[in-house]
């Protein structure tokens, strides 16, 4: 599935919806950022699966210039862009029904972990903020 940045750029991104979720039910949310320089369908869906099977709706992105996601040049390094990757999908839940929108938080993995962090500090709708690093 795709949505739009602030800039108009596609930003694509891998939604898990729990399995026997009511569609009435607002439920938990999490955006997960991929390692830098992969995609989507690599670890951060994996994260995004475990977190699903937890009762999570779960969306694995694809950062601005990577991947699926719409941008030029391709595979550029821009974290200001990166961080509004994230705010991006965290506006996507938001207008999903099935979404509780004061429940959103966001796992960032590796490189995606600096960025998570920046996303966080600016967007008052991440109320949880998790990284994987190692150092």
């Amino acid at each position: 599935m795709a949505f739009l940045n602030q800039y108009k750029m596609k930003i694509t991104g891998n939604l898990h919806i729990p399995k026997g979720v009511d569609p009435d039910v607002k439920s938990p949310a999490i955006v997960v950022g991929p390692p830098m320089g992969a995609v989507k369908e690599q670890s951060a869906s994996l994260y995004a699966q475990k977190m699903a099977e937890q009762g999570f709706v779960t969306l694995a992105i694809d950062l601005s210039f990577l991947g699926e996601s719409e941008s030029s040049p391709r595979n550029a390094v821009l974290p200001d862009m990166f961080t509004e990757s994230f705010n991006a999908a965290v506006d996507y839940l938001g207008t999903r029904p099935f979404v509780d929108r004061n429940h959103i938080g966001v796992i960032g993995i590796c490189g995606s972990g600096s960025f998570a962090i920046s996303a966080a500090k600016i967007n008052p709708r991440l109320k949880a903020i998790a990284t994987v690093s190692t150092v």
